[in-house]
């Protein structure tokens, strides 16, 4: 998607997403200690985007990113 964005354009990421990896342990830890183990289990199946990762990605392409949770 980076490739194709023009200056000042924008995409639009919306999805389930985990602010980074000691928030998904958080939250993890919270299923599991609240008997929720399946809920979580149908979370680790899928792949969920850390958006501190993706910031950093698209920061070291030189792109403008906003992010709003």
């Amino acid at each position: 998607m980076l490739r194709y964005i023009k200056n000042n354009g924008k995409i639009v990421i919306a999805d389930l997403m985990f602010l980074n990896k000691e928030e998904r342990e958080r939250k993890k830890k919270w299923f599991i200690s609240n008997k929720r183990e399946k809920e979580w289990g149908v979370i680790e199946d899928e792949y969920y985007t850390d958006i501190e990762e993706m910031k950093n990605y698209v920061e070291s392409v030189e792109k403008n990113l906003y992010i709003s949770m």
